[in-house]
Order: structure tokens, then sequence, then C-alpha cells
């Protein structure tokens, strides 16, 4: 019994699905992987991202995995392998919608220090409210309870 699963892709062009390849994966190979695949075959110097949507005619939902459901498959999926989302011996049809997407890394990422926070007290908008010893405005808000407000039950 082989553990791969196939891929039928389309390309969604004038309003009609036209057939691309059929590609057959192993159950250990990662989301990510396949639309690295996909990309190095048809988009290479196109584009740098990919999003595969599902149009599989049955949603296979198999107990204790996940599942493509019909429509986007979300990004978040991407570093799963395909085990955890079926059975060896499926088909499945997806439409392959090519883009540019920036690529953010972690080093790129803003982090706050202790430094940055203290320096500057606009950068939460909640920092003049607990934090602001210039003004202190202790005044009481006082509350009215209106009959009206509050109508019989019955």
């Amino acid at each position: 019994m082989s553990s791969t699963v196939e891929f039928k892709l389309y390309k969604k062009e004038n309003n009609s699905n036209i057939y691309l390849h059929t590609y057959v994966f192993d159950l250990k190979t990662k989301i990510i992987d396949i639309k690295n695949t996909i990309i190095n075959d048809f988009f290479k110097d196109q584009y740098n991202y990919i999003e595969l949507t599902n149009i599989t005619e049955r949603v296979y939902k198999d107990y204790g995995l996940m599942f493509f459901d019909k429509g986007l498959i979300p990004s978040i999926n991407d570093n799963y392998t395909l085990e955890k989302f079926t059975i060896s011996n499926r088909t499945f049809s997806f439409i392959v919608e090519a883009s540019n997407k920036e690529l953010i890394s972690n080093t790129n990422k803003r982090k706050l220090s202790s430094n940055n926070q203290s320096n500057n007290n606009y950068s939460n908008k909640y920092s003049n409210r607990f934090n602001n010893s210039e003004k202190t405005n202790n005044t009481k808000t006082e509350f009215f309870i209106k009959d009206e407000d509050f109508p019989p039950l019955s």
C-alpha cells in the first residue's frame, strides 16, 4: 500500500479552470514544500507565492485528522505534513493562484525593549492613562439609575 496523495492542479483563466498538471506527493511532504514545487515548475521568475483553493467534489473528513475544506487553504497550514490532513490513495483538485507576497523575516520585526518604552510614552494608548505623573485627575464618575432603564419583567 503506497502512502501517496494525488494533486490535480488547475489555473483559473476567463472564468474557466485550465488543467496544469497532476502531482503525486508522499504523505510526509509539507504543504509549503508542495507550494514551492509548484512555484518552481510554473511561476519561477514571475511570482514568489501561491494560494491553493480546494475544488475537490468531496471533502474527506477522517477521524482525528484535519481536512481540506472547500475554498482557500489558509497559509497557517503550510508547515503541516499531508498525513495530518488525509490518508493515502486520495485525489484532490486545487486551483492555483499565484501572487507576489512580501515575505517578512523574524530579523526585520520591530522589537520593543524597556528603553524604547520609557523614551516614548505614546507607544501604547494606555501608557498615558496609568503612568502619567504630570496630571492626576481623580474625578469620580457618578451613575444615575433610572427606573425606565430597568422595566419590570412581568
